[in-house]
């Protein structure tokens, strides 16, 4: 119940005047993902956990020092996808790649990266990864991050540009995928 009043303010919240016309967004379909990103994440951490714990246990041999260092890798992922979200706040535009967006959003980290949320949750996960000494976290996280890439990324770029066109050539030529 709590869920769905969350979820009704959350669209209502996001669905300002659209740039293009009723025609336009009726031609233009959400693109279809191979996965949903949080799921892919998740099955990284749990598949990299379990090989670490039932398989084949490794070490980072940091010690303190890792879980130091995974603290603050967590945090600058946390600190990145904190600011990307208040950049699609700012802008009324939704961060959920299963809804439309209503502008193409250029500020905040969005300036540096085209992909500041999946990048902060791949932080966040690196740094859980580091700081629990889970090494097979890591070496999951490349399989997921190629799925993201290809199976996400690549796809929602193709949207966008159909989207918004030359806005988003031109920003797509300023700011990088990735970093």
């Amino acid at each position: 119940m709590i869920f769905r009043r969350k979820r009704a303010r959350w669209d209502s919240e996001f669905s300002s005047a659209h740039p293009l016309d009723d025609e336009e967004i009726g031609e233009l379909k959400l693109p279809k993902f191979v996965a949903q990103p949080p799921g892919v994440y998740l099955v990284a951490v749990l598949g990299g956990t379990t090989i670490e714990q039932f398989v084949w246990p490794l070490s980072f041999g940091l010690g303190w020092v890792g879980g130091i260092l995974g603290l603050l890798v967590v945090i600058g992922g946390v600190s990145l996808t904190m600011t990307a979200m208040q950049a699609f706040r700012k802008a009324a535009s939704s961060p959920d790649p299963n809804h439309m967006p209503s502008v193409l959003v250029e500020t905040g980290p969005f300036s540096r990266t085209r992909n500041p949320l999946y990048l902060g949750t791949l932080l966040m996960l690196l740094g859980l990864a580091i700081g629990a000494n889970l090494p097979w976290v890591v070496v999951a996280a490349v399989p997921a991050m190629l799925v993201i890439h290809y199976g996400v990324v690549v796809r929602e770029e193709a949207y966008m540009e159909d989207l918004f066109g030359d806005a988003y050539r031109t920003y797509r030529q300023r700011v990088r995928r990735w970093v």
